[in-house]
């Protein structure tokens, strides 16, 4: 159950079942730095960090429609979904991990993932890689606070 309407809280997104696109590719999309300031630049701002993303701020974002009848395009869709579900995993060993050590470990191995990703999506959406690094750093987007030390 999750509230929405007006500003949100929330928006839930799913693919139209014409483009045959994977939820994952959309999330892939939606954590793409790049994608996440257009939201920012246009959203609702609240108190804290905290700004909306509702509908009227999500609808509007370029997502790349793939032809998934062409080979090319089938193989970026598959690489995007599968760097997606990698990094779910990665993110619940992160949560799951029993030592700072190994905390640490998955932590490194999630940045090396999102960091693949963002340079398939730069890649896709014609973004220079130093563009999108000054744009994370910028909105401190996908900075990770939980951080340790080996």
């Amino acid at each position: 159950m999750v509230t929405g309407g007006g500003n949100g809280p929330y928006y839930l997104v799913r693919p139209k079942k014409e483009t045959r696109l994977s939820i994952r590719y959309l999330l892939a999309i939606l954590c793409y730095p790049v994608i996440e300031a257009m939201v920012n630049a246009r959203s609702s701002h609240f108190r804290g960090d905290y700004y909306s993303h509702g509908k009227q701020f999500i609808a509007p974002l370029p997502v790349r429609m793939l032809n998934l009848d062409h080979e090319d395009e089938k193989i970026t869709h598959d690489r995007i979904v599968g760097l997606a579900n990698t990094l779910i995993n990665i993110s619940r060993r992160v949560q799951n991990a029993t030592t700072p050590r190994v905390r640490v470990t998955f932590v490194r191995q999630r940045e090396q993932l999102l960091e693949e990703l963002f340079r398939d999506l730069d890649h896709m959406y014609g973004v220079d890689t130093e563009l999108r690094r000054n744009i994370t750093a910028a909105f401190a987007f996908n900075n990770d606070t939980e951080r340790e030390t080996a």
